[in-house]
């Protein structure tokens, strides 16, 4: 996410569109007194790069020294120098802004954390918009299946929300020696689950870097028969990979004795918290849902499963 850093060192991170000012509901808020109430607002364009605007400022907006004149607009790179009236703040990371929905009514902001949206604070059930693996955005909440694109807007308990999705053209190359796990499910995370044949609990270890997680309890049982299928897919050589480890939620809901689909969703929101709240890359991605059908699997083919004894 991109951010400014101030004199102090403090970040200050960039939504997709920000304004700087002394006004204390500003997003950023410079106290300065040669600052106006609304300076200067700093957004994520079309052509995927941050841009600076003066909004009419009565002392100035400067990029590397240059003025701009009142509602100009100009490109901002990493390092770049901005003055606002005597106010000095740097362009300190030019990533993207992270994906947001915004709430219509008090223009509340929510920022997507590991590939999801929490919206059961605002919902009687467990409620998220996950980013799915070929990059589509779906609002999940009970039965309820949506596909969202950058400016669609749904209402949630009468509630009207908008996503915002940054376009993903690269804005700039200061990172020249990417990570080479970035790209990879999970950031590269190793799963193992350990669980007994009557599968009452489960326990996972997840494996990132020099990181080990532990986890053991009620809600790894459905990530261990996510595993258990799509182990069991790949050593059949009729399978297409793309196929592997697909199951039918109703399924699910007979081998692990839950009552309803809705359980089977709870799991999953239990699941994907869990992973988000470790640190795991792109957590909410470790059940992937596919469209139309009802059937989930694992996200990730670094799996193991191991048959436990009861005791």
């Amino acid at each position: 996410m991109g951010h400014l850093k101030s004199s102090t060192g403090s970040i200050l991170e960039l939504g997709s569109l920000t304004s700087i000012g002394r006004h204390p509901k500003s997003d950023i808020v410079l106290s300065d007194g040669s600052v106006s109430n609304l300076h200067a607002t700093i957004s994520w364009s079309n052509a995927g790069c941050w841009e600076l605007r003066d909004a009419g400022s009565a002392n100035g907006t400067q990029i590397d020294g240059v003025r701009l004149a009142p509602g100009e607009r100009a490109r901002v790179l990493v390092g770049a120098k901005l003055v606002f009236g005597s106010a000095c703040l740097e362009m300190a990371c030019g990533s993207p802004p992270a994906p947001e929905l915004r709430r219509e009514d008090s223009g509340h902001v929510l920022r997507a954390q590991s590939g999801m949206f929490d919206l059961t604070p605002y919902h009687t059930s467990p409620a998220t918009v996950v980013e799915h693996v070929d990059g589509d955005w779906w609002l999940e909440a009970g039965e309820r299946s949506e596909l969202l694109r950058d400016g669609d807007s749904f209402v949630l308990n009468e509630t009207r929300w908008h996503l915002h999705i940054a376009s993903s053209v690269a804005a700039t190359q200061e990172n020249d020696s990417p990570d080479p796990s970035a790209g990879a499910p999970l950031g590269g995370a190793q799963l193992e689950l350990y669980a007994p044949p009557q599968l009452e609990t489960a326990e996972l270890i997840v494996r990132l870097g020099d990181k080990v997680i532990r986890s053991h309890g009620r809600r790894e049982r459905l990530l261990a028969k996510l595993v258990e299928f799509r182990l069991m897919d790949e050593k059949d050589p009729r399978i297409h990979p793309a196929e592997h480890g697909w199951v039918y939620a109703d399924d699910l809901c007979t081998w692990l004795d839950l009552e309803s689909i809705e359980r089977i969703n709870v799991e999953v929101y239990r699941i994907r918290k869990h992973m988000i709240r470790s640190g795991v890359p792109n957590g909410a991605s470790v059940v992937q849902r596919r469209r139309g059908t009802g059937q989930l699997r694992v996200g990730t083919h670094n799996i193991s499963l191991t048959t436990t004894s009861s005791g």
